[in-house]
């Protein structure tokens, strides 16, 4: 009996052991706020990349479902519902065309973690790239997985949310 009780307190214990690593070497790589990578699809929802070119990978994105968003809504509402949710943050200056964006980021454990900045001394700004046709002004683009986006002929406050649409913020020199 003491055999028995002994052989499944040790079958138990691998269970377990096994069950633990196989749970640890399946998590997913992401952030509870964010994304790294490309997205597997862009159906249904409206994507906001925040993508340092100087980087291999994207690296952030958010996705929200096209059906939160009313029909006129624009790119800067998606901005605003991200930071709104705690998971975007960015700065942005009002002037005669809408917000001017400063810097874009993340919100990592309740901190505030730019990955773009504009920076006038280095002459950099943050460049928009959007895949709404209507609003492509090309000829600088940028592919991700099955999108490919264009440079943007409308500021961040006028741009257009479309089912699939997808909006990049980048930093680019002006140089």
């Amino acid at each position: 009996m003491k055999g028995l009780k002994r052989l499944a307190l040790l079958l138990a214990t691998a269970v377990m052991t096994v069950s633990a690593v196989a749970l640890v070497g399946c998590a997913e790589k992401t952030n509870a706020s964010y994304s790294t990578g490309v997205p597997e699809s862009y159906a249904d929802k409206v994507t906001l990349i925040i993508d340092d070119l100087s980087t291999e990978e994207v690296d952030a994105y958010f996705q929200v479902d096209y059906a939160e968003f009313a029909q006129d809504a624009t790119a800067f509402d998606l901005m605003e519902k991200l930071k709104a949710d705690g998971k975007l943050c960015f700065k942005s200056e009002d002037s005669s065309y809408g917000a001017f964006l400063t810097a874009a980021g993340v919100i990592e454990g309740g901190e505030e973690k730019y990955l773009i900045e504009a920076d006038d001394a280095a002459q950099v700004f943050i460049a928009i790239y959007t895949n709404v046709e209507a609003e492509m002004l090309g000829p600088n683009s940028i592919t991700y997985g099955s999108e490919t986006v264009e440079s943007s002929a409308v500021g961040i406050s006028q741009m257009t949310l479309k089912n699939g649409a997808v909006i990049c913020l980048t930093a680019e020199s002006w140089a």
